[in-house]
């Protein structure tokens, strides 16, 4: 949560986030081994503006039809989101 603060300016509460999974796999990243947890939310009613924090050159929020490539294994993280934040069937 607190890094969501940094790098976004968005104030998070305890229980709002939703656990995505981590991502371990020890090939996912060529610069080294690198574990990742990935969280989820959603917002009711206005989504809140975005900022760039300390070590990141920018943010913004991007329309899912938008995006073309992730680096990594960021595809299957943002599709295990996805699959966490649709509503059951």
């Amino acid at each position: 949560m607190r890094e969501v603060t940094e790098e976004t300016g968005i104030t998070l509460f305890w229980g709002s986030p939703l656990l995505v999974g981590v991502y371990d796999d020890p090939g996912r990243d060529p610069r080294g081994r690198v574990v990742s947890v990935a969280y989820a939310l959603r917002f009711h009613g206005n989504v809140p503006r975005v900022v760039a924090g300390d070590d990141a050159a920018e943010a913004a929020w991007v329309d899912l039809a938008e995006i073309n490539e992730l680096a990594f294994d960021h595809g299957e993280i943002l599709r295990d989101a996805l699959d966490k934040l649709s509503p059951p069937t």
